[in-house]
């Protein structure tokens, strides 16, 4: 039918155009599906389809590129860009060059998709049809004027939206900016009072961080029991010093008492700072048990928090390590079967489970940074989950959400390596990757297996290698970033790696655009 609606989707992943065409499976849409920019701008000015779709993260052609081109060539398209990654700055850029009419995230609600796309084909009826009833003899200019004034009339309703979001997100950087300091003041306190439980503190909350982010669990999350875990025994600044030195070498019977007040008193810290309310919360419960019979308020199972039971086998973990006291004389070798005996007692059964994992992950690190020599067959998955763990704790960027992480891992097997030469390697690009990007951006890693090789690349949305510099990057000493950290000794050490493992590297960079390293391991070591 000569009047059906055309919609052109675009992405790099056939996977995710077949899913597309799934939305509309039922409908009398005529779709059509290209696997690049530059395909589907040859068959645009031909099609003038009513609705574009792109993706933003594809190889050859951003998306906000090939939007910016599209519009060119058929201005009276709809354009949406699909994106997993929607940065403020591809927001403004998009609205500006490429005449975006929306934005749609992905994963995405196939129902609200489906939704939208009609709303929008609904008022595109309707602005023809209004443009047809005022001027039946109107020709094809004065059309696309009359809808450029209609689009340009959105596009200044959205960027007054824009201007407020700004406003609010300058005023919450100077919030969390408070907050932070507000933070560091209390545990000032807590060192000031006692160097013993201020190192405790540190310990607890650096396990406990690891730890949620070992769980994948989402990024407020993994903040919100970091805070906690810091500040978890801030109440005990309330004590004397005479039971403080105590706590270390045994308390006497009243001192156990006065103890079991210092989660309330903790709270009580944080009444007057609403953002840190759910902080208070954590603290005051961070001695109630699995089984009920913990205190203040006796919760029992999952009325427990979850961040709030990371933060307590974590604690329970430490002073069993840390603290040779009385109420945990346990030695170290006697750890695992002390936790087991807490599991449904102190302990969620599931957190204790998956807390022995982690801590056998903590030991298979270790052991891979004291082997400096040994080859043996290791997962490359790993090596890299292990090197974005280390990277991650070092840039704020990556736990603010301003970088945005994705990966691919295929089928990867394992290969016989070097592991902490390899996840050297691995930290070294990651690191390099991240201090490229200045402000908001994303890198994205994917393994697959060629005919020999595991292929390992990483890509990045930062500044590029100008093309003068790229021959020298992988010199000893030689650095791009001027004096950051970790300057210069970062792609040697992965070009020293690659020789040991007789493997290969291929480099693409595009200055302002960003850069993918690829490295080549071999399946063999022969």
């Amino acid at each position: 039918m000569p009047n059906q609606p055309k919609i052109v989707f675009v992405d790099d992943e056939p996977s995710v155009t077949k899913s597309l065409e799934r939305v509309f499976f039922d409908t009398s849409y005529r779709l059509y599906s290209f696997k690049s920019g530059e395909e589907a701008l040859q068959s645009i000015p031909d099609l003038e389809p009513d609705i574009v779709v792109s993706d933003q993260m594809m190889p050859k052609m951003k998306g906000s590129d090939f939007l910016e081109r599209a519009f060119e060539l058929s201005p009276l398209s709809n354009f949406i860009m699909l994106t997993a990654f929607p940065t403020f700055e591809l927001v403004v850029r998009a609205l500006n060059e490429g005449n975006i009419c929306s934005f749609l995230t992905k994963p995405w609600d196939s129902g609200e998709f489906r939704k939208h796309i009609d709303q929008i084909l609904d008022e595109r009826r309707k602005e023809l049809l209004l443009s047809d009833l005022s001027a039946e003899d109107a020709n094809a200019d004065e059309l696309r004027h009359r809808i450029q004034m209609l689009r340009i009339q959105v596009k200044q309703r959205i960027q007054g939206i824009i201007a407020k979001n700004q406003e609010l997100n300058r005023a919450n950087t100077a919030l969390e900016r408070s907050i932070w300091d507000t933070i560091r003041i209390f545990f000032s306190l807590i060192e000031k009072k006692s160097d013993f439980i201020g190192q405790h503190c540190v310990r607890v909350s650096k396990m406990a961080k690891g730890f949620a982010r070992y769980l994948n669990l989402p990024a407020e999350v993994i903040v919100e029991t970091e805070i906690a875990a810091l500040l978890h025994d801030i109440g005990k600044m309330a004590l004397s010093d005479a039971i403080i030195d105590r706590i270390s070498q045994g308390l006497y019977k009243d001192d156990e008492q006065l103890l079991t007040f210092h989660p309330l008193i903790g709270q009580y810290s944080f009444y007057s700072i609403g953002h840190l309310h759910k902080i208070g919360i954590y603290i005051r419960n961070h001695h109630e048990k699995w089984n009920g019979f913990g205190f203040p308020d006796k919760l029992t199972g999952e009325e427990i928090p979850l961040p709030l039971r990371l933060i307590q086998i974590c604690n329970f973990y430490d002073n069993l390590i840390n603290l040779q006291f009385k109420h945990h004389p346990a030695r170290q070798e006697k750890t695992v079967s002390n936790l087991r005996q807490e599991a449904g007692i102190s302990f969620s059964p599931e957190i204790v489970g998956k807390f022995l994992l982690y801590l056998k992950e903590l030991e298979e690190l270790k052991k891979i940074e004291q082997n400096q020599e040994k080859m043996e067959l290791y997962s490359p998955e790993k090596l890299m989950e292990m090197a974005l763990q280390q990277v991650t704790d070092e840039s704020n960027a990556i736990s603010d959400g301003d970088i945005f992480i994705s990966k691919n891992y295929t089928s990867a097997p394992h290969i016989s390596v070097q592991p902490k030469l390899v996840k050297t390697m691995f930290t070294n690009l990651l690191r390099n990757s991240v201090e490229s990007i200045h402000a908001k951006g994303s890198i994205s890693i994917e393994m697959s297996v060629t005919e020999k090789y595991l292929k390992t690349s990483i890509q990045d949305t930062g500044s590029g290698i100008p093309d003068l510099l790229v021959n020298k990057i992988f010199e000893p000493g030689f650095s791009t970033k001027g004096k950051k950290k970790h300057k210069g000794e970062g792609l040697s050490e992965v070009y020293e790696a690659l020789r040991f493992h007789r493997g290969k590297i291929e480099l693409k960079t595009t200055p302002g655009k960003g850069t993918t390293v690829s490295i080549f391991l071999p399946l063999s070591s022969q």
